[in-house]
């Protein structure tokens, strides 16, 4: 019998080789066990427990007839021996990376960086985009003069250096200039520019022997850049980390409103909630947010990870691009990965589930799907005018180790966008990006969703987070009726909300994040139980005296334990 944890929804060590014992939580309530809150400055936890939520912590038993290697070889197979499947007609891709390898190659320390693109190989991984310069002293990308175009050069003769016919680095940065919180960029071919300029500068100026130089003195400059070389950005880690904030605060700035130059977010599923059916849920939302502010973002899978050699176990905390592509990109040259990013033309995978054909219809999703663990189920994600709503498939027929093309009719003729998503019952996933049925409005700032509040514990009632348009809250299946009701703008910007609530038009007005029905004060949510029946609230979000859109939610309350049969 062989024991194994789900590949990627457990307690995975941390970037840096490091045990995850010793740090066992318990009190009189709960008995919980989390990542070391901090091994070094670069390498942090990215699993916890919310309280209040039941976490999902089981394991896989395979019984076998065979001896303990045949077995072992077996349970292998859930993760294609932890490796990206190859595909025709696509190539794997992932970004996000600062390994500092242009340091060691200009240190002269060769090993680092032909055992970074070793690792990389090993998972399958095809095409790898740099996020050099991230930290370190002179190393972090914020040198003026002639020693950040030393770098930018040596990280290009990198990437030429060590690609080949099938595999291939491309040079890139987390910028991080200008532009608030933390982004990275992708240029269709080597770009050189600092991130400041004097008065007394020129904004692009001829420097040899490295030829175009832009120096950049703002946030208009940046957007001018990307623009001239064709190139794209996209917010890291959004509305966590560094970005915890972003893309929300600059939603409406003209460089993110233009899709062509600010593409994409990035997908990883950090902080791993392992309450949840799913993973990477933060961004999801997100991404089903900015659907509805009208601009047509994509996702991007990341890894954000540092030092990586051959004794890293990184393929539990990754996941993998599939990029609709004939060929290895020239590192030189690579306009077509940004065709392709710009387009849409690729999904994601934690790389036990496959799309290897995908469409969206008004009427119906088409998919043909190949998985290794039993799956759970498929979700059509749409929206239907200010509403988001959930399309949900049940998969529990389905058995270990299948390929099968499905069909699953949907109604999506009053949906603007659409898209979708598979996952197993180890919460291994794959999902596209979003289709377009008919062309978005932009608008400015609405509210993103409701989520149903434990107000003793302050956090999420698992199940109502959000809370669906008609749903039926059973007060009696609740761990408790002491509630409040969470208000989420979109994007988080706004100042104040009111509320209405049933026919009372002036039922709130919360002027404190987080917002709510019934009340807070910093975070401790006033404890407040609806009545028995229907009910209704409308949110009404303001940035100062801006006035953003309303949204409507419909509910039921019912206490089913209580009913008297009549």
């Amino acid at each position: 019998m062989a024991i194994f944890p789900p590949p990627h929804a457990y307690f995975w060590a941390a970037n840096k080789p490091a045990p995850n014992i010793g740090y066992l939580q318990a009190s009189k309530e709960f008995i919980g066990t989390r990542q070391a809150r901090k091994l070094d400055v670069a390498f942090n936890a990215w699993i916890d427990a919310p309280a209040g939520k039941y976490q999902r912590m089981g394991v896989f038993q395979l019984l076998s007839p065979t001896d303990a290697k045949t077995t072992l070889e077996k349970v292998k197979l859930y993760t294609h021996g932890d490796q990206y499947k190859i595909l025709d007609g696509y190539k794997t891709y992932t970004t996000h990376y600062h390994p500092k390898i242009t340091r060691y190659e200009l240190d002269g320390e060769f090993h680092y960086p032909a055992e970074f693109k070793k690792v990389m190989k090993n998972l399958n991984v095809q095409i790898v985009h740099l996020a050099e310069f991230h930290c370190c002293g002179d190393w972090n990308g914020r040198d003026v003069g002639i020693e950040r175009l030393k770098q930018l050069k040596g990280m290009f003769d990198l990437t030429q250096k060590y690609s080949d016919n099938e595999f291939a680095f491309l040079p890139g940065e987390e910028a991080n200039a200008h532009w608030k919180g933390h982004w990275n960029y992708l240029f269709p071919k080597p770009v050189y520019f600092v991130k400041s300029r004097e008065d007394n500068e020129p904004f692009v100026e001829t420097i040899e022997p490295y030829g175009k130089v832009y120096r950049l003195a703002n946030s208009e400059e940046v957007y001018e850049m990307l623009k001239l070389e064709n190139g794209i950005a996209h917010t890291s880690h959004p509305r966590i980390k560094g970005s915890k904030n972003y893309p929300d605060k600059y939603a409406q700035e003209n460089f993110f409103l233009d899709d062509d130059v600010f593409a994409a977010v990035e997908w990883k599923a950090v902080p791993s909630d392992l309450s949840q059916p799913r993973l990477g849920q933060r961004v999801f939302q997100l991404q089903d947010e900015m659907n509805q502010w009208g601009v047509k973002k994509k996702m991007i899978g990341a890894g954000d990870l540092f030092y990586l050699d051959s004794t890293s176990s990184i393929y539990s905390q990754m996941n993998i691009n599939y990029l609709k592509l004939d060929s290895i990109p020239d590192p030189r040259n690579y306009p077509e990965v940004l065709d392709v990013i710009r387009k849409g033309d690729l999904w994601l995978s934690t790389g036990e589930v496959l799309l290897r054909s995908h469409s969206i219809t008004e009427t119906q999703v088409t998919a043909e799907i190949e998985w290794t663990f039993p799956l759970e189920f498929a979700e059509v994600i749409y929206n239907d005018g200010e509403q988001i709503k959930r399309h949900t498939i049940s998969l529990a027929e389905t058995k270990e180790h299948g390929r099968k093309q499905f069909t699953f009719p949907v109604d999506l003729s009053n949906a603007t966008w659409a898209r979708f998503e598979v996952w197993d019952i180890a919460r291994n996933g794959a999902w596209t990006q979003t289709t377009w049925l008919k062309e978005p409005v932009k608008r400015g700032l609405g509210i993103g969703s409701f989520t149903l509040i434990n107000a003793d514990t302050n956090y999420p009632v698992p199940g109502y987070e959000p809370i669906q348009e008609g749903a039926i809250i059973d007060l009696s299946e609740l761990p408790t009726k002491n509630l409040n009701i969470r208000i989420d703008p979109s994007p988080y910007v706004a100042t104040k909300i009111d509320v209405e609530y049933d026919e009372d038009s002036t039922y709130n007005s919360d002027s404190d994040y987080p917002f709510s029905v019934a009340g807070e004060k910093e975070g401790r949510y006033d404890a407040w139980t609806p009545t028995l029946g229907s009910h209704q609230i409308k949110a009404t979000p303001y940035k100062d005296d801006y006035k953003g859109s309303s949204l409507i939610l419909n509910f039921i309350v019912i206490d089913s334990a209580n009913e008297i049969d009549e």
